[in-house]
């Protein structure tokens, strides 16, 4: 309302949290999403669970968990009292919704809920070189905990992650990145770099 925007991860947050508060769940979103999902339903008691990016692979994780609420940070909200699928018009009726519940603006929201650093950047590679990045960075990392099930994703501290993964429709490496200490993202993203372009 103010003319400022405030990027798409917050619809599904938003919505997360107005449906927590009504009823306790399972959320169901993708790797590449911001951890304001995990602080939202910490705060309700509830479970996250993460899936390879993919709005298939969330849908069918909502439907075998009985999720309540799920989506990618792309804006795309599945709210399985309507359907299975990715829809931005029940997502619209679901933001009205909530702010006539609350008697609320979206800027008051997105203070209520809170925010982090991001990043998100893309790196052209040769197809043949992207086993060879992906497998460098791992050793790279190798120190933290590495989540291999959608390319590489790993903490650099609690609030600190990357997450990084060739790209399923284009010739390119994502990086994605959060952290509430903007010059820790900045550090570990330069290496991350590094890493990528000597290849390029």
């Amino acid at each position: 309302e103010k003319g400022n925007p405030i990027g798409e991860e917050y619809t599904l947050v938003f919505i997360e949290n107005f449906i927590l508060e009504k009823t306790k769940g399972v959320v169901v979103t993708n790797l590449s999403t911001t951890q304001l999902v995990d602080d939202v339903a910490k705060k309700h008691n509830c479970e996250v669970v993460r899936t390879k990016v993919g709005d298939i692979y969330v849908a069918e994780a909502i439907y075998n968990l009985s999720a309540v609420v799920g989506g990618e940070g792309n804006g795309g909200v599945v709210y399985p009292k309507f359907h299975y699928v990715q829809d931005s018009f029940s997502s619209i009726c679901l933001i009205l919704w909530l702010l006539s519940y609350y008697n609320t603006s979206v800027s008051e929201l997105k203070k209520q809920i809170g925010s982090y650093f991001n990043l998100y950047k893309k790196f052209y590679v040769q197809p043949d070189k992207i086993y060879v990045i992906i497998s460098t960075l791992q050793e790279t990392f190798a120190e933290f905990d590495i989540d291999t099930t959608d390319g590489l994703k790993f903490f650099v501290d609690k609030k600190t992650w990357f997450h990084i993964r060739p790209s399923g429709t284009e010739p390119l490496i994502r990086v994605i990145g959060e952290s509430d200490n903007k010059k820790l993202l900045d550090e570990f993203y330069k290496k991350i770099e590094r890493n990528i372009t000597k290849y390029i």
